[in-house]
C-alpha cells in the first residue's frame, strides 16, 4: 500500500482530469461505506463519510472550472489526513490504484 506522501504526490501529480476521476471513485466508495454504517446504526461514522462526500464533489465541481495547484496539494493533504483518522486510508489507495 502507498504511503501518505506517496498519495499525496500521485494526487497531485494527476492532470484535473485524472483528479476528478480518483476523487470520484472515492466519494462512490465512501458513500458505499455510510450506507453500511447507517445498516449498522452507526450514525456518527456516516456523517463523518458524508462530510467527506461533501468535500470531495465540492472540490469536483471546482476543477471542472480550473484546475488549482495549490489549492489542490491542500486537498490532497486533507484528504490523505481524514483518511488515516478515519481508517479509511486503503480505500484512499484503492481509488487511487484503480485509476491507471
Amino acid at each position: 500500500m502507498l504511503d501518505a506522501e506517496a498519495i499525496v504526490a500521485r494526487v497531485s501529480a494527476m492532470p484535473a482530469s485524472q483528479r476528478i476521476g480518483f476523487m470520484a471513485r472515492y466519494a462512490h466508495e465512501l458513500t458505499i461505506r455510510a450506507r453500511a454504517h447507517f445498516v449498522d446504526g452507526d450514525y456518527e461514522a456516516a456523517r463523518h463519510c458524508n462530510e467527506s462526500i461533501h468535500m470531495l464533489t465540492g472540490h469536483i465541481s471546482a476543477l471542472s472550472r480550473g484546475p488549482d495547484a495549490a489549492r489542490d496539494l491542500s486537498f490532497a493533504r486533507m484528504l490523505v489526513d481524514v483518511a488515516a483518522q478515519r481508517s479509511w486510508t486503503v480505500t484512499l489507495a484503492g481509488c487511487l490504484e484503480g485509476g491507471e
